[in-house]
């Protein structure tokens, strides 16, 4: 399957506003009949320069910031 930029432009916009890896993003797009593999939409996002997405601990922050 071709990537469109429309599609391009879903997966980009997810990473941005969501901060979800390939895998749930591919998830998403499949729930919405879009059929994408976890590394076909990691290589839209390495296309993109995008980086990858950092989850920190919210519980361990606070409590060794203590």
């Amino acid at each position: 399957m071709k990537i469109t930029p429309e599609i391009e432009t879903i997966i980009l916009n997810l990473r941005e506003t969501r901060r979800w890896g390939a895998q749930r993003i591919a998830n998403y797009l499949l729930r919405k009949r879009i059929k994408l593999s976890a590394m076909t939409v990691w290589r839209v996002l390495k296309k993109h320069q995008v980086k990858a997405v950092v989850k920190r601990c919210e519980k361990f922050i606070s409590s060794s910031s203590r």
